[in-house]
């Protein structure tokens, strides 16, 4: 008869179960660090500081809204992808022991992710961070899990969970869209308003914060930023090369492709003319481009290599989570428009309410409201909190609120201490997008 099998020495049972519960609590961890970071990505290109514009004044964020501007801060961001990405890959490389190879598998992913940055920043700089990550990360998922089922092999093994995913997932991102920020937080008040007879400001020609002419064209280069990003790990199923290993020759592939990508357009924009075809909305390449540095340019590009430093340490983190707690885990977590949500609601004021654009307001009758007669919502607001506007029916001839007005206000509250509308139907959706990736990701076999 065979030899008995010798039985487990049973005092390393606990110890390696420790190791496993260590283990999937680091990559718990990574995935956590992971969503942080791709939730603050495109952060950068938003933040303005004292002193940063010209003149002393804070600027609007380091992203204008020109075409030159889109194209150097793609240039900017793969440089600084390319740097941090070509460290922790001979980082990783030294660690065990290797050197850095190079695929062309992971060049082609490179230029999966020239495409879809450059579209999300021309769409960036006109839109709302938290509205343009709602869109392409939901896009991007159910790109990624087309790919997947058609191309590389994954067997569905939930139709039902995938279909739900799907409509989660188009639920979500209808929802992200018609949570329109700044179009009034303060509701309490608002219904207040109204059943008191009186009628409440309301924001004029805005679409989550752009203008009505621009909302169509960035909501169609968020939702192709998102096809192209769910593309970018594709190539990565079929290179030998691994891991973080992987990132240095995506990151090569992406600024090489930047890089040609701009110098193409810098031969064939023309200089202070109007830009032709899909281009036209666009404003007017400066004759100096691509060779003059402003302060402007300057700032920018300090903003987009953060960005993309930002970029490469979430990817890090994302590919060596996946070995740890699976991918069913990892890339729902990762793709959730949640944590732009809320740099969007804390510091951005996505989801602000939205004072009138002159300063006052006019009611039916021709009653107009001064920008003085409104001044405890002016201190409100510079306290950090939304405003709410007066309604111009609400205030008499002298100036001064009418009662049916100031009792309504008193008994509906300003509205900033509460979650606005917006916010509540964004975090919503926000929600509805993470449960829909999370059963994509739940119904295949990889």
């Amino acid at each position: 008869s065979p030899a008995a099998r010798p039985p487990r020495a049973a005092h390393l049972r606990p110890r390696r179960a420790c190791a496993r519960s260590a283990a999937r609590a680091a990559g718990l961890g990574l995935t956590a660090c992971a969503a942080l970071l791709n939730g603050s990505m495109l952060v950068p290109y938003k933040l303005s500081f004292d002193g940063d514009a010209e003149d002393g004044e804070g600027g609007g964020g380091a992203l204008g809204s020109g075409l030159e501007d889109a194209l150097d801060a793609l240039v900017f961001k793969m440089t600084g992808v390319g740097v941090s990405a070509l460290a922790a890959g001979a980082w990783a490389a030294h660690a065990n022991g290797d050197s850095l190879v190079f695929t062309p598998w992971g060049a082609l992913s490179g230029l999966f992710f020239t495409l879809a940055v450059g579209t999300n920043t021309l769409a960036l700089a006109r839109m709302p961070v938290s509205l343009n990550t709602g869109l392409w990360g939901s896009v991007s998922v159910v790109t990624s899990f087309m790919w997947g089922v058609l191309l590389l092999g994954d067997e569905l093994t939930w139709p039902a969970g995938a279909a739900a995913g799907v409509a989660l997932l188009v639920a979500g991102t209808f929802g992200v869209v018609s949570a329109d920020g700044g179009g009034g937080g303060g509701s309490n008040g608002d219904d207040a308003l109204r059943q008191a007879g009186e009628k409440p400001v309301e924001k004029e020609g805005k679409f989550w914060g752009m203008e009505p002419s621009d909302a169509p064209r960035c909501l169609c280069l968020s939702l192709l930023s998102g096809v192209w990003s769910g593309a970018v790990l594709v190539p990565l199923s079929f290179a030998s090369v691994k891991g973080t290993e992987f990132v240095p020759s995506l990151a090569l592939g992406a600024w090489v492709s930047a890089v040609a990508l701009a110098s193409a357009a810098c031969a064939l924009l023309p200089r202070e003319q109007p830009l032709p075809g899909l281009l036209a909305p666009f404003p007017q390449v400066s004759a100096g481009w691509p060779w003059a540095w402003t302060d402007e340019r300057r700032r920018l590009l300090r903003m987009a290599t953060c960005a993309g430093f930002i970029w490469t340490a979430g990817d890090v983190c994302t590919l060596n989570a996946i070995g740890m707690v699976g991918f069913s885990v990892v890339y729902p977590v990762t793709h959730t428009p949640l944590i732009s949500g809320l740099w969007g609601l804390l510091v951005f004021g996505d989801f602000d309410p939205a004072p009138a654009s002159d300063g006052s307001s006019v009611d039916e009758e021709g009653m107009e409201l001064s920008a003085a007669s409104a001044g405890g919502s002016q201190a409100a607001g510079e306290a950090g909190r939304p405003q709410f506007v007066v309604a111009a029916a609400a205030v008499e001839a002298d100036g001064h609120v009418s009662e049916s007005g100031a009792q309504a206000i008193e008994e509906g509250g300003d509205g900033g201490d509460d979650l606005s509308d917006a916010a509540v139907t964004f975090f919503a959706a926000g929600t509805a997008i993470l449960g829909g990736a999370a059963l994509l990701a739940n119904s295949v076999r990889h």
